[in-house]
């Protein structure tokens, strides 16, 4: 069996303010499985799981980009869809409190059974 690989290009903006601190967690839903890699402002990079990552106060980060790359395998026999959710939080939280809360932003495409899409995600911070 051949499996293909789909890109998806998405911009998304977080509005940010003043002092306050934000981090970024990223998750791959719909029962997919897959890995994300993103590179804060210091260089510092997180991969393969994106959670609390340190993004920096919204004066230092306000005006720039960054981009997220998701790889996510189809392996759930019940959907094509992949789907990435953005979460942009001011204080770290566990995966079960992400779960309560609604993702800024999502990335999504639907793949052929059993492929891979790669999600190129620019975040901008407005």
């Amino acid at each position: 069996m051949i499996m293909s690989s789909q890109i998806s290009n998405k911009q998304i903006n977080f509005t940010v303010t003043g002092n306050d601190f934000y981090f970024l967690s990223v998750v791959i839903g719909n029962g997919q499985t897959g890995t994300t890699t993103f590179k804060n402002f210091n260089n510092v990079q997180f991969s393969p799981d994106v959670l609390n990552a340190p993004v920096g106060n919204g004066l230092s980060i306000k005006g720039k980009s960054s981009t997220v790359v998701s790889v996510v395998i189809d392996v759930n026999p019940d959907t094509d869809n992949l789907i990435v959710s953005y979460y942009l939080t001011n204080v770290a939280k566990t995966e079960d409190e992400l779960e309560s809360l609604l993702p800024v932003g999502t990335s999504n495409m639907t793949v052929t059974t059993n492929s891979t899409g790669i999600l190129l995600t620019t975040l901008n911070f407005v």
